[in-house]
């Protein structure tokens, strides 16, 4: 201090608490994605190898499956993949910045669960035209019973949405548990897949209404899982989900040719 009454200014020493803290938040984070990806990968091969013992690897009822499930992955790749990609996802990165981020957060889940819904609905309602295309061929037999898996496996397009928002909004928050071992409780969900012994050396008359909604519904109901166990992080940091209708603020208008240039239009 000098005689004047005036402090000498003194330099900042630089702290390495923050850089040492990042390090340690990105090492755990990196190590509970790794873990629980490796998670879900081992119980999603077993979750395979109990459907190839059950319904086997070829014949109708393994195909039509096959080709139940995959449509609706399919759709939501090439469909609601590029538009949530494109515009919701950034959105979302850049609502948490805002003052009124819950509310803001609010208009865009209820906007994304709107375009899901009518989503599903439409590829539905597309479902027989869509397995004709699938299979691709005249077997009506085939035909019918991918029409039927593809039903009630539709629903995952909606799951598959939900999961990819509120898993960006906990990733935008650091919070990554849930959101990397989700997938592991919906391959789990499936083991019932067991109760089918053999399944492929029966008669087509064995696919009935019932097996086939226990079979391709169970398998939905793991996706349902997945999606709707986020919103429990997000309550415990303090986000409650209240459907809210608006879309002013977050400049979707703008990002319209985004979203046409992620299909291919």
């Amino acid at each position: 201090r000098r005689a004047t009454g005036h402090y000498r200014p003194v330099a900042a020493v630089p702290s390495e608490e923050g850089p040492r803290r990042m390090s340690s938040s990105v090492g755990r984070n990196s190590l509970i994605m790794a873990t629980g990806t490796a998670a879900s990968r081992v119980t999603g091969q077993l979750r395979t190898i109990l459907l190839a013992g059950a319904i086997g690897t070829t014949g109708l009822a393994a195909n039509a499956y096959q080709a139940g499930s995959m449509i609706p992955q399919s759709v939501f790749t090439l469909v609601s993949g590029g538009i949530f990609n494109a515009v919701l996802v950034p959105q979302i990165v850049r609502t948490l910045k805002e003052k009124d981020a819950q509310e803001r957060l609010n208009r865009l889940i209820t906007l994304a669960i709107g375009i899901l819904l009518a989503m599903t609905v439409v590829m539905a309602a597309a479902s027989p035209l869509l397995a004709r295309l699938y299979v691709g061929s005249d077997d009506h037999q085939m035909t019918a019973l991918t029409t039927s898996f593809t039903l009630w496996c539709m629903p995952q397009v909606f799951f598959y949405g939900l999961y990819t928002v509120l898993g960006q909004i906990l990733a935008a928050k650091d919070h990554f548990l849930t959101y990397a071992w989700s997938s592991t409780g919906a391959n789990i969900i499936t083991g019932f897949i067991l109760l089918f012994s053999k399944a492929n050396e029966q008669p087509l008359e064995f696919w009935t209404a019932d097996k086939i909604a226990l079979t391709a519904g169970t398998w939905t109901l793991g996706v349902a899982f997945q999606a709707l166990i986020l919103f429990l992080p997000l309550a415990r940091i303090g986000f409650k989900y209240k459907p809210s209708f608006g879309l002013g603020g977050f400049g979707l208008r703008s990002m319209g040719p985004v979203a046409l240039g992620s299909l291919g239009v």
